[in-house]
């Protein structure tokens, strides 16, 4: 059976600081209770269950036996609200580094009435203001197929839900929690409801502002930046690009000099990352 995993990834870039985190954890024991609040003083029908599903539709987990259902036996309730949240787990980071959560993926299936609800709400501050993650408009999120998945339909199989937001969460603060909630209509007509199984938050942590890449030393300042940032190489920058924090290029360019300004003017807070010559060379983050 799978426990929680926390995974630390250096980037084979050769950086001297940077690091890629994940935690992954799946429902299959009980270590998920130290994440998972599902919520029975307000929702006192809750449909939430963790267990081993034996429905029409949903007869097994992505991973392993469990996973949290919708009544792991019987249909969804008609007229009720379920609701379970997600804290993120909080990572342990060494000196002058700062881990940022920055997304969240899990598989899922949905079997629905038309007129029935699949929600999902981000709060960056414990839970005191709450975003829409699939219908926010601010630009707060960002989707790596370019929009949010339909929620509103059944599904055909098992789904990969993947998101990234530019409203980093520091998890040495506040923690990041996700609220899910299934409101069903008056139908009675035997659905299976949502299955959801095989979470994983994704982490960038920050370091010092250096980074050293063979005989190259690049510098990025300020970090985090406001409007304006300065990158400072020792060989010439030919080829300079810049992505956000799901690979979105936002700005190539071509330069004869080791030193250059760019405008970030425009570009929505987050992390992004530089490279230098076709070389990753560092990050920054815009607030």
């Amino acid at each position: 059976m799978k426990k929680l995993y926390i995974l630390l990834f250096i980037l084979a870039s050769g950086t001297a600081y940077g690091q890629i985190p994940y935690s992954l954890f799946s429902f299959a024991d009980s270590s998920y209770r130290r994440f998972v609040d599902i919520d029975t003083a307000d929702c006192k029908r809750n449909d939430w269950q963790v267990g081993k599903p034996h429905k029409t539709v949903f007869t097994s987990g992505y991973y392993g036996s469990r996973s949290m259902v919708t009544d792991t036996t019987h249909p969804y309730t008609s007229i009720d609200t379920s609701v379970f949240y997600v804290k993120a787990p909080r990572l342990l980071s060494p000196p002058l580094m700062m881990p940022f959560l920055c997304g969240i993926q899990f598989y899922y299936q949905l079997d629905l009435d038309s007129a029935c609800l699949a929600g999902i709400d981000f709060s960056a501050d414990s839970g005191h203001t709450w975003k829409n993650v699939l219908t926010d408009a601010t630009g707060y999120f960002s989707w790596p197929l370019g929009s949010a998945p339909d929620m509103h339909h059944s599904t055909t199989g098992w789904q990969n839900f993947s998101v990234g937001f530019f409203g980093f969460v520091s998890t040495t603060t506040d923690s990041g929690i996700f609220r899910f909630t299934f409101v069903s209509d008056s139908n009675v007509s035997g659905k299976d409801g949502w299955i959801i199984d095989g979470m994983q938050f994704q982490y960038y942590a920050e370091g010092v502002a250096t980074t050293t890449e063979a005989n190259n030393t690049v510098s990025i300042f300020p970090n985090p930046a406001g409007s304006t940032i300065s990158i400072n190489s020792t060989e010439a920058i030919n080829t300079l690009a810049v992505t956000d924090a799901v690979g979105r290029v936002v700005y190539t360019g071509s330069h004869a000099t080791g030193n250059v300004n760019l405008n970030l003017t425009g570009y929505p807070a987050g992390l992004y990352l530089v490279s230098i010559n076709g070389v990753h060379a560092g990050r920054f983050v815009k607030e």
